[in-house]
């Protein structure tokens, strides 16, 4: 069978509801999405169309975008060749915003908020045509000011930038000072800087050879253009339920964070199961899966039917009665929260492990890279909240669940870096 583009590089609905205004110029729009370069990133503006991806982390909306623009997952080009190969960098869970201008960076992501926008040029010396339109491959004060704040986020478990505040921005002075006088005072090079912090000083997982040529045959052949598998009708109701399900960890924790207000919960449902839900949405797409109807002869994919179903409301009975059941104890008290998200992913990574092996068994490659990339998220949420019934004062984590819920590093790998949601 052969492949689908990795589904964290396709489909989806803008994942960021900020304030709205539109982009002047042409009909036809390019942003650049850079951490290093950002390749197979999710480009959203704020109406929900999507930017196709050109190359070296820039994106093109067919019409003007209505800001703010976002960019979620896909690639980190670290040595900046426009490739996915070894020592390149999966970002699933990085958020990358603008309000205005042509670049996603972390700085732009920061500069929503006036005082920090104010901050940043006045400390840094930086216009405002730099801090919406400059990136870190151009310019060394971009390039040690994204760096810095880059290494704060993986420290601090920060998947969406624009969060950070300004008392934190402040503690952060001395160090993008000495950043920016390192980056100024010798040879300014991007690909090398961006190595380094990954490798040296963050010490992060990058990809393996063998797994950049599997992320490469999940992105089709030739002019790029995705090829399908064969779906059974098994696979197909997989496909369903797990729309369903992630769909079901999404609002379950965003209704859990608004009672007991952790950062995972709103972490990880922004950050990670809206995209989770995102791309079975995409595959559902691709093979016109109609959500309710999956073997119908003349039923069909409808976007319009996916987003009719509210917060809570599922069409799958049996997903619809796991969340009443799983929010009706997390209401309960803090604990009870954090225990429901432990209890969420370990159910998310039993039935992923089934599909899995389905979809190995079916050669429905696209299927199975997929499944396995939603199961690392899984992986590492487990460990978020594991963490966070911690430092409550639960000093056995999940485990306090029982043998179900108690899972090693070996069984569940924890791949965040700097241990996070």
């Amino acid at each position: 069978m052969k492949p689908l583009v990795y589904a964290f590089c396709a489909g989806a609905a803008a994942l960021w509801l900020g304030g709205c205004g539109s982009a002047s110029g042409g009909s036809a729009t390019e942003v650049t999405a850079e951490r290093g370069p950002m390749l197979y990133a999710l480009v959203t503006d704020a109406s929900g169309q999507q930017a196709t991806m050109l190359s070296g982390g820039r994106y093109r909306f067919a019409n003007d975008p209505v800001y703010p623009v976002t960019s979620l997952g896909g690639v980190i080009d670290i040595n900046r060749n426009g490739m996915i190969d070894a020592g390149d960098l999966p970002a699933p869970e990085l958020k990358l915003q603008t309000p205005q201008g042509l670049a996603l960076t972390l700085v732009s992501s920061l500069a929503h908020k006036a005082q920090i926008a104010t901050m940043l040029q006045n400390d840094f010396n930086l216009s405002e045509t730099r801090l919406y339109n400059a990136t870190p491959s151009g310019d060394s004060t971009i390039a040690a000011i994204s760096d810095e704040l880059y290494k704060y986020c993986v420290e601090h478990n920060v998947s969406d930038p624009s969060t950070l505040t300004l008392k934190i921005m402040q503690s952060l002075q001395a160090q993008i000072a000495a950043r920016i006088g390192e980056y100024g005072s010798g040879e300014f090079n991007a690909t090398k800087r961006e190595r380094y912090l990954v490798r040296n000083e963050l010490g992060l997982q990058t990809m393996t050879q063998a797994e950049a040529d599997a992320m490469n045959r999940q992105l089709g052949e030739g002019d790029g253009t995705p090829l399908l598998s064969e779906l059974n009708s098994t696979l197909r109701g997989t496909l369903a339920f797990m729309w369903n399900e992630e769909k079901m960890a999404k609002e379950l924790y965003l209704a859990l964070h608004a009672e007991w207000p952790h950062r995972e919960f709103y972490n990880i449902a922004m950050m990670s199961e809206s995209q989770h839900q995102a791309a079975i949405a995409s595959l559902l797409q691709a093979y016109d899966i109609n959500i309710t109807d999956i073997d119908g002869e003349h039923a069909h994919y409808s976007a319009e039917e996916l987003q009719a179903y509210g917060s809570g409301i599922f069409p799958n009975a049996a997903v619809q009665s796991l969340y009443d059941e799983l929010y009706a104890k997390g209401v309960q008290s803090d604990r009870d929260a954090l225990e429901t998200g432990c209890m969420v992913e370990v159910t998310d990574v039993n039935d992923l492990n089934v599909n899995i092996a389905l979809a190995a068994a079916a050669e429905a490659d696209d299927l199975a890279a997929t499944f396995t990339t939603l199961r690392k998220g899984s992986y590492n949420h487990y460990w978020a909240f594991d963490g966070a019934l911690k430092v409550l004062g639960v000093s056995e984590g999940c485990c306090v669940l029982g043998e179900t819920f108690c899972k090693t590093p070996e069984a569940y790998p924890d791949t965040r870096g700097g241990g996070g949601a």
